[in-house]
């Protein structure tokens, strides 16, 4: 079992030896900083955007409750889908 663990602890420090760490230490500082820059960016985008969304959000609850009054008057009289909700007098019947 000591062998094993021996073995395993060489090669390891043998991959970690043959690693560049500087450059990969500047791949991580480099990685950072993009995603502080995308963060950046992405909390502008959001804070020029919030009043465009709220009024998008808004249009879309309005339309949601008109959607469902909607329905709701198509379930309870079917017919509205064929005909109007007041019974007009034809042309000819006038």
């Amino acid at each position: 079992m000591l062998e094993s663990l021996s073995d395993s602890l060489t090669k390891t420090a043998n991959h970690l030896s043959s690693m560049n760490l500087p450059q990969l230490g500047s791949n991580v500082v480099a990685t950072v900083e993009t995603t502080a820059k995308l963060t950046s960016n992405l909390n502008e985008l959001v804070e020029y955007s919030a009043p465009d969304i709220k009024e998008i959000l808004e249009n879309l609850s309005m339309a949601s409750v008109s959607l469902r009054v909607f329905a709701d008057e198509i379930r309870d009289n079917p017919s509205l889908l064929l005909r109007s909700r007041e019974e007009e007098a034809l042309e000819e019947t006038k």
